[in-house]
Order: structure tokens, then C-alpha cells, then sequence
């Protein structure tokens, strides 16, 4: 072999081991880029707290929860944004002064999201009851531009779980609240443990499903879905256990969540015992999950 030939030999040589890497490097980006990707936990604990022996704490405060990586956030239910008809719930109506009320509130915490409860109305109206939430958006646009704002479990829709006609049924539903989902800053399906819904594989699917119903409206708005660990089967009420929160909170990232919303307010849930314990069961596996993506 001429020195000529060696030379170019050398240099192809070199070429194609840089090539390679420069493949595998790109390869690999993508997933190093998503392991890496923000998950934030949002939540409103209304549990006992049992982060510090003894305490006589009644719920968990802000204080407490973001100690342990959960971030608070503005959970407004429906009476304090609209005029609910307890007889009629459908026949609810928007009241103007409650809104501007908790629009004012909630603007001297900007940083806080603000998350909207109203379940009153009848959402398979999707003539008359997608504009009903856009008068309560845009009634509270006009006092507070500045707090991110969200619906629970309006767009998209809840699916209470897993069937097989989900897709069929929810499809339309969705599609008719298009306009609900331009004008919210982020999303916020429902992911309770529903009982159809308690085997990991199907809660699963449902998680599938809302994730994907929602970047289908807007890839680049975020996605918070709203997960308890409560358990409610024929009217007992258990908690999950660390491996059922963990599952959950690594299924949603790996699903493309930008993080969760966790509620624990039921009545039921605190007279079955409810406590926030960062050293065991559900509670250590949220701690444990932020530990992770911090380091």
C-alpha cells in the first residue's frame, strides 16, 4: 500500500468512527433531553400531617408540601364561581362578582396555578355549555391576565377509568370543546382511581388516552392531570400503596406529562384516616419521585 493510499485509508477510517458517534450521540439526545425533562407535582393535601412527630396539624400546609417538592396551587370549586342551583345543578349560572372576587385573590399569588372546579353543568350539552366556560374564563381574564389558568377534567374530558368504546365516545366530546381548550393555559384530565380503573394496565389506558386527547389540542401547552391516592370501593376507602403512587407518577412522565396535580379532599378520605407520611407508603413514593428528578 502506497503512503498516499494509507493516509486516505486513515482518514475514512477516522471519518466513519466519527460518524458512528455522532449517530449514537443523536440517538441517545432525545432521551437523555426527555429523562431530564421538568415534571412538577402540584397539590392540595387536606390530610393529616405526619412529616414531623406529634403534630397536631389538621391538613398539610403549603409549607409543609413544598418542603417535600409539592408545589401549591389555587384549587377554586364552583360556589365560588358561580350561582349553583343544589336543585337543578344543570341550570347553574356564571356569577360575575364571585369570579372577580377569586380573580382578585388569586393575582396577589401569580405564581400559584389556578385550577377551576365547576361539575355543575351538563357537558354532553356541547351546544350551549362550552360557551359557559368561556364567559368564566373570560369574566376572570379581565381582572387577572397574569395567573395560569385550568380547567379540571373539562378538556379533556373524564373517561372515569377504562372501556373499550372510550375512543368512540370521548372522541366527539373532546372535538367539542375546542374552543375551551384555546383558551386555558394548561390541562388537566382526571386520573382517579375509578374501580374499572385499579389494575395498573388500565389505568394505563385512560392515562394513554387523556395525554394524548390533550397534546392533540395544543402539544406545547402543558399537562397536569389530577391523581389522588384514595381508593373508594363499595363505599370503603383505602390508600394506595407506595408502588401503586410511584407506578402512576413514572407512567405519567414516561407518557409525556409535564407533571400532576395530587387532591386528597373527600370527606371520606379523611374519616378513613388520611395522612401525609413522607417515610411511608404513597406519600414516600411522591418524595422519593421528586428525589430522582432533582438528582
Amino acid at each position: 500500500m502506497s503512503e498516499s493510499t494509507r493516509v486516505r485509508s486513515m482518514a475514512l477510517c477516522r471519518l466513519t468512527v466519527a460518524g458512528a458517534l455522532c449517530l449514537i450521540m443523536g440517538a441517545f439526545t432525545p432521551l437523555r433531553a426527555q429523562e431530564k425533562r421538568k415534571f412538577t407535582v402540584y397539590g392540595s393535601i387536606v390530610y393529616r400531617d405526619l412529616s414531623t412527630s406529634g403534630s397536631e396539624d389538621p391538613y398539610v400546609t403549603p409549607e409543609v408540601a413544598e418542603r417535600y417538592g409539592i408545589q401549591p396551587l389555587s384549587l377554586v370549586f364552583e360556589q365560588r364561581l358561580l350561582d349553583v342551583d343544589k336543585s337543578h345543578p344543570h341550570n347553574s349560572k356564571v356569577d360575575v362578582g364571585k369570579i372577580d372576587k377569586v380573580a382578585m385573590e388569586t393575582l396577589t399569588t401569580p405564581h400559584k396555578l389556578v385550577s377551576l372546579d365547576m361539575e355543575s353543568w351538563n357537558r354532553f350539552d356541547t351546544v350551549g355549555t362550552p360557551g359557559l366556560y368561556l364567559q368564566v374564563i373570560r369574566e376572570f381574564r379581565k381582572l387577572n391576565s397574569k395567573s395560569k389558568l385550568g380547567l379540571y377534567a373539562v378538556v379533556p374530558q373524564v373517561t372515569y377509568g377504562w372501556k373499550d368504546e372510550v375512543p368512540a365516545k370521548y372522541g366527539p366530546l373532546n372535538a367539542a370543546y375546542k374552543s375551551v381548550a384555546a383558551a386555558v393555559d394548561y390541562f388537566s384530565p382526571s386520573l382517579y382511581n375509578w374501580e374499572r380503573s385499579m389494575s395498573d394496565a388500565n389505568w394505563e389506558r385512560a392515562a394513554k388516552y387523556s395525554i394524548q386527547a390533550a397534546h392533540g389540542y395544543d402539544a406545547s401547552k402543558p399537562v397536569f392531570p389530577y391523581v389522588t391516592p384514595e381508593v373508594t370501593r363499595q363505599g370503603t376507602t383505602t390508600f394506595l400503596t407506595y408502588g401503586q403512587m410511584l407506578f402512576r407518577l413514572q407512567t405519567l412522565k414516561q407518557l409525556g406529562a409535564d407533571g400532576c396535580i395530587i387532591w386528597t379532599g373527600t370527606t371520606q378520605g379523611r374519616k378513613a384516616g388520611g395522612t401525609f407520611d413522607p417515610k411511608n407508603g404513597w406519600a414516600k413514593a411522591v418524595v422519593d419521585f421528586q428525589k430522582h428528578l432533582i438528582e
